[in-house]
């Protein structure tokens, strides 16, 4: 299980990380505007973290993407 929840975050913050680089933000740019790190951005972007609804709603309006976006299962997670 534990193998399944770490593919599952790390395709989160891959689907992160091509929603605000289509934004054209830097992860230092999202965080201020979330109100976290740069650290915690790369963080969510590796995998390595797991954040709340409430952080993944934030992030969402922050980049004008939908949370299923950002939860979405496939590669093309992002839409044009």
């Amino acid at each position: 299980m534990e193998g399944k929840q770490t593919e599952i975050w790390s395709r989160i913050g891959s689907n992160l990380r091509n929603c605000r680089q289509d934004q054209g933000l830097t992860q230092e740019e999202l965080g201020n505007r979330l109100g976290v790190t740069r650290n915690y951005i790369c963080s969510l972007e590796k995998g390595k973290c797991n954040p709340t609804v409430e952080k993944i709603w934030k992030i969402s309006k922050i980049l004008d993407v939908s949370m299923e976006t950002i939860l979405r299962e496939t590669e093309d997670a992002v839409e044009d």
